[in-house]
């Protein structure tokens, strides 16, 4: 499999055409809407002891999926960031009845955001896309900008779940995406070890789907020896 540079995966997520059809690709199958309520479910799980009042900040933000779901769980005070204009764009839209919500267009490696600005930070469906070394940066900053739980969705796999991944592997948006948005799937054990590296504590973990998914939601906080 060819290794994208950084700036490619970067340049491929802000082309206009993937913002305006990457919901309907992704989300509109019977596999597809299987995906977003596990997606939904997991973070709920995630984020059940959050108080409804917590700033959060989704990053990257996307369509604004992941947002609209915590508006509907009553969190109210969202601000949505994504390295997309396009994504932006599509998301302000599905999110305009909802006129407190702020976006910013910014790169997740380093944000404009001041230290602990933010209670809880949610982002799903983006590390597995970003190669090791960057994945830690990112959480670095992360960890910067939070003072609260850190909710990443990371792609853990081992031989079961990869064998049950290859069986339905048709249902996928294999054929749908770009070759280089390919996961960079890596272990539990993998995962964990780059959390500590980045000044951060995991203190839950919960699977998307117990056994069967290769999705694992990560509800982590920094790490109170780390010097901000």
């Amino acid at each position: 499999m060819k290794e994208f540079e950084v700036k490619e995966i970067k340049s491929g997520w802000q082309d206009s055409s993937v913002a305006n059809t990457y919901d309907n690709k992704r989300f509109t199958s019977i596999s597809g809407r299987l995906s977003d309520w596990l997606d939904k479910r997991a973070l709920r799980k995630s984020i059940n002891s959050l108080p409804k009042s917590a700033k959060i900040l989704d990053m990257p933000c996307g369509t604004g999926r992941m947002s609209h779901y915590l508006i509907s769980l009553g969190y109210n005070r969202i601000t949505c960031a994504d390295i997309s204009d396009d994504m932006i764009e599509v998301a302000s839209t599905l999110l305009k009845p909802f006129q407190d919500v702020k976006f910013y267009n910014t790169d997740a490696e380093k944000t404009p955001f001041e230290e602990a600005s933010f209670d809880a930070i949610t982002s799903i469906r983006f590390m597995g896309h970003i190669p090791r070394d960057i994945r830690v940066d990112i959480l670095k900053e992360m960890g910067r900008i939070c003072r609260g739980n850190i909710i990443v969705e990371y792609p853990v796999t081992n031989s079961f779940t990869r064998l049950v991944k290859d069986v339905f592997k048709s249902f996928t948006v294999k054929k749908v995406l770009p070759a280089q948005w390919t996961w960079h799937y890596l272990s539990m054990k993998e995962a964990k070890q780059e959390i500590i590296e980045a000044g951060l504590t995991t203190k839950k973990v919960v699977r998307k789907l117990s056994f069967f998914s290769e999705s694992a939601y990560f509800s982590i906080t920094p790490n109170p020896t780390t010097t901000r």
